[in-house]
């Protein structure tokens, strides 16, 4: 039986609600994530793990949202093979369920090792993630709330994102919105904040050359840095499909940038360089040599049968630099809008 546990009460990123026998459970779920923006669903016993099916997951989610239809994006084994030239054994997909998508390291699943990079899976969308197995070591996904980010800048600091446009397009990417393992095989790199890019494409799939020559703005778009979401200013960034910034209105080389990009984020996720030996009991998440206060930032350490739902809207997320160190991840993963 599955119960939504709430695991970082000092993050105030996950709700608490009863379990699925509870006829307002699932009503309880949205308020959960209308709340806190995240909810984790986790067994109610320790000695049993509640595996969904892929048909029980996406059963589930549909049950979820019942009360309006849910629109979930396809990722089929076809066009990922032929669009990012993915050897199908290997491409993430759920043989029979074109809507979830396999992420990790054992046979099948999608398998990324940028490190951290800090995103939003899109905006007005939900991500559910259902972890399938889980290695002894590494695998641990971050999350933060993006109000939280916000009110952690400085008033300056804070006056600089409100001032922000982000210009996204899939020009630094393998192709067109492809997903951070794709880019990964393609050569793309990232620092520790996702936000600079290391070293360019090798190349790029046939299909972004077709693309590029239909559109040469690369399906550029612009968004405001800070977006309301409940009466709260977030920050909301993909920082992946980041090309560059306008800042009241100016343009910023690539470069600068990413700079800006990084110094906001480093701000508002309230990063800090690796303590001295004398500072290890400081309560604090580790990732790829940084460090972030927990009443920012919650550290997952993923049980089999764990279920996270969240909105994009209010939830930054990242894998950890441990991540997929051991072997055994598996992640089932979907990325739905809600129709109201």
């Amino acid at each position: 039986m599955l119960v939504v546990q709430d695991t970082a009460p000092e993050g105030g990123l996950l709700g608490l609600c009863s379990d699925t026998s509870n006829a307002g459970f699932w009503q309880q779920v949205h308020d959960g994530v209308a709340r806190a923006g995240i909810v984790l669903l986790r067994s109610s016993s320790t000695l049993t793990q509640d595996i969904l099916s892929p048909g029980e997951l996406v059963g589930f989610l549909k049950q979820l949202h019942a009360g309006g239809e849910a629109e979930l994006p396809k990722f089929s084994a076809s066009s990922m093979e032929s669009e990012y030239r993915v050897d199908p054994r290997g491409d993430g997909s759920v043989p029979g369920y074109p809507r979830l998508r396999r992420l990790g390291n054992v046979p099948g699943a999608l398998f990324c090792e940028t490190g951290l990079e800090w995103h939003s899976d899109g905006v007005g969308s939900w991500t559910a993630l259902h972890c399938h197995k889980t290695p002894i070591v590494g695998g641990e996904t971050l999350f933060a709330d993006s109000s939280v980010v916000f009110e952690r800048l400085s008033p300056s600091q804070k006056a600089q994102a409100m001032a922000t446009q982000i210009v996204y397009s899939w020009r630094f990417t393998a192709g067109r919105w492809t997903p951070s393992a794709v880019d990964f095989r393609h050569g793309l790199r990232m620092s520790p904040f996702g936000t600079k890019l290391l070293k360019p494409v090798r190349y790029h799939t046939p299909e972004y050359e077709k693309l590029v020559q239909r559109d040469p703005t690369c399906g550029r778009f612009t968004m405001p840095l800070v977006r309301t979401k409940q009466g709260k200013p977030c920050i909301i960034i993909d920082i992946r499909h980041v090309e560059y910034v306008l800042v009241n209105g100016q343009p910023l080389s690539v470069r600068h940038s990413r700079d800006w990009v990084d110094r906001i984020l480093q701000a508002g996720l309230g990063a800090e360089k690796p303590p001295s030996q004398f500072c290890k009991f400081r309560k604090v998440a580790l990732s790829n040599d940084v460090q972030f206060d927990r009443q920012t930032v919650h550290f997952h350490r993923w049980q089999p049968g764990d279920l996270l739902v969240w909105d994009n809207d209010k939830i930054l997320h990242s894998p950890a630099s441990t991540c997929n160190l051991g072997p055994g991840r598996e992640l089932i993963q979907t990325i739905y809008r809600v129709r109201k």
